[in-house]
């Protein structure tokens, strides 16, 4: 309800940072979202949800290394911290969205690297296909002995 209140912070965020470039996509399909997130370079995945269980949106941007701001609703702050991204409270103002997308725009570049680091490394120690099906093996060998 609040969307077009969003694109006007943004574009004058756009005209305070030239560097900041902001895109509201709204919903996109699983797919969408892949697709977008290996071909575009981006700098922050933004998650204003009401409710949430564990978002699997987090967990590829985290997989691309990108932080995440992101509200605190359902599971969201089991995995957004302050080393991997911003977490909102559950009912932020337009304001505070805003002024998260400005902290990260501006931060350096140094720092802005660590949050990226810190994004891959919560991806892998949860969330890694790799990591988590040789330790679901390693359970099932296990029932069977």
């Amino acid at each position: 309800p609040e969307m077009k209140e969003l694109k006007l912070k943004a574009e004058l965020l756009k005209e305070r940072n030239a560097q900041c470039d902001v895109e509201l996509l709204g919903w996109l399909k699983p797919s969408e979202i892949n697709t977008f997130l290996n071909e575009h370079g981006i700098n922050a995945l933004i998650l204003v949800s009401e409710t949430e269980g564990l978002p699997v949106v987090i967990m590829e941007a985290f997989s691309a290394s990108i932080p995440v701001i992101a509200t605190n609703v359902g599971g969201v702050s089991e995995l957004v911290n302050d080393k991997n991204g911003i977490l909102l409270n559950a009912n932020p103002k337009i304001t505070e969205i805003a002024t998260s997308i400005e902290l990260l725009a501006n931060e350096s570049l140094e720092f802005n690297e660590q949050r990226r680091v810190e994004a891959f490394k919560s991806y892998s120690a949860c969330f890694s296909l790799e990591r988590n099906s040789k330790t679901f093996i390693e359970f099932l060998a296990a029932q069977c002995h």
